[in-house]
């Protein structure tokens, strides 16, 4: 497709915004886990003086500021991907699915998620958000075709495959017994859990790290338009 140059500046932006919603709710994610590694250290430690001096106070305080942060990013995320709609196909299915998930995040949560249909829910909620990156990646591919960026669209394709194994392993996880009395197995489930969380998080880092990149790609095309208006001039 031939990219005009005001398409390729407001895709440009939309995406931008919608990196900035990502960034946003790692950044979340990011103090949410260090608040609980260090609750839970300082419980164990200085179990007095955490009750006494109000820790669980302050711990409520963060998770709420960060709680909040997370709801801020999803929406600049959603504002940044509806403003990207008309772009492309991909996009406003991308969208939809986005509301899809969410409506199906609030039904998980009324229901329970250790409940079957929570869990089914959940897995359903990880490979939806397979689906919208890969929307996201393809839609954004098909703006970039023949603007020499082919690094990007080979980056693209990594990051949606990325989360496709950290969704799918996700999922399985799901699926393994909890209830066993061993601590061996105990130690096995948390070692698995914290190099999964730890794998999605990096893989999360890589996204926004795209979309990024997929911003710059664009504004270089529409500079390149503008160039080449000018020299026809």
């Amino acid at each position: 497709m031939t990219l005009d140059y005001g398409t390729a500046i407001v895709s440009a932006q939309k995406i931008r915004l919608m990196r900035k919603g990502n960034l946003v709710m790692l950044i979340s994610l990011a103090v949410l886990l260090l608040n609980a590694v260090l609750a839970l250290v300082l419980a164990l430690t200085q179990p007095i003086s955490f009750y006494i001096h109000g820790g669980i106070n302050t711990i409520f305080v963060l998770v709420l500021i960060s709680g909040i942060a997370a709801i801020v990013g999803s929406i600049m995320y959603l504002v940044g991907l509806y403003g990207l709609r008309e772009m492309q196909p991909e996009y406003k299915t991308a969208f939809t699915c986005e509301i899809v998930l969410i409506v199906a995040g609030v039904v998980m949560n009324f229901v329970g998620q250790d409940s079957f249909l929570g869990q089914f829910l959940n897995v359903a909620r990880s490979l939806g958000g397979v689906a919208v990156i890969w929307l996201v990646v393809q839609g954004t591919r098909h703006l970039l075709e023949g603007q020499n960026q082919e690094q990007v669209l080979r980056q693209g394709e990594l990051v949606w495959k990325l989360h496709l194994a950290s969704a799918v392993l996700t999922a399985l996880l799901e699926f393994f017994p909890t209830s066993v009395e061993s601590n061996l197995w105990r130690i096995f489930m948390l070692t698995i859990s914290a190099v999964l969380a730890v794998f999605a998080f990096a893989v999360m880092i890589y996204y926004v790290m795209y979309l990024g990149w997929a911003a710059k790609a664009l504004e270089t095309a529409a500079l390149g338009q503008r160039v080449e208006a000018l020299e026809e001039k």
